[in-house]
């Protein structure tokens, strides 16, 4: 359950940085999007680890927007 939880939340975030990507057309968000694209996808990095840092990572992207 705890898997489907990070794949759904890194499947979020990664759609979320992508609109931003498209929005701002800046080289950071594309890569942060395809980071994020890769970690849904792949499940070697599904580790509680790898979310804690993924959600850090998106909390400190979302106060560089804001």
């Amino acid at each position: 359950m705890a898997l489907f939880y990070f794949y759904f939340f890194s499947f979020l975030i990664s759609s979320l940085s992508i609109s931003f990507s498209f929005s701002f057309s800046d080289l950071y968000f594309s890569t942060i999007s395809l980071l994020f694209f890769l970690f849904s996808f792949f499940p070697f990095f599904s580790h509680l680890s790898n979310f804690s840092c993924l959600m850090k990572m998106a909390l400190y992207y979302d106060s560089m927007i804001a």
